[in-house]
């Protein structure tokens, strides 16, 4: 007969949970992705020009952490890539509402502002164009797109100061 070892007992019921936390390890992970998991997958999708997975990646990192604003960036970039494709405007109006929505997170997040200006021009909304993207050379007034942005606000200045007044 063998003597009871309860450390035995302990020892093995240690080595099981161990064992089972191994084997459960991969699954507790895929199951909670990390929004940067979230961004390097929608970054492969995106190099393989397969933009509607991407798009899904970022509203999935964005279901992980709806404060991130980054996410929010990236899924209107998106959205401009996938209106270039089909040049669908359900797909342009998708990107000015979530880059409006990277900004009422942060109102200072210039890159969101870019992209929203120029969002806004490519649908011949002068004025919203001009009014983000003065914002962002009051940010950063030494922007690489600096004169196309001067260019943007003058056409739009131009545009305005044309418009017959109101009665």
């Amino acid at each position: 007969m063998i003597a009871h070892r309860p450390y035995a007992e302990k020892s093995m019921g240690k080595i099981f949970l161990a064992i089972g936390l191994i084997f459960l390890a991969p699954i507790i992970s895929f199951a909670q992705k990390t929004e940067d998991a979230l961004f390097e997958e929608a970054s492969v999708c995106i190099m393989q020009g397969d933009y509607d997975k991407a798009s899904e990646k970022y509203q999935e990192a964005i279901a992980v952490d709806p404060q991130s604003v980054l996410a929010h960036q990236l899924l209107g970039i998106t959205y401009g890539f996938q209106y270039a494709m089909t040049r669908n405007m359900e797909f342009k109006q998708k990107q000015i509402e979530t880059f409006l929505k990277a900004l009422e997170l942060d109102p200072e997040y210039w890159p969101a502002m870019t992209h929203l200006g120029m969002a806004y021009y490519a649908i011949g909304d002068k004025a919203n164009a001009a009014r983000y993207l003065k914002r962002v050379l009051e940010i950063q007034p030494k922007h690489p797109e600096r004169v196309l942005y001067q260019k943007v606000i003058a056409e739009a200045e131009k545009a305005a100061s044309e418009k017959p007044a109101s009665k």
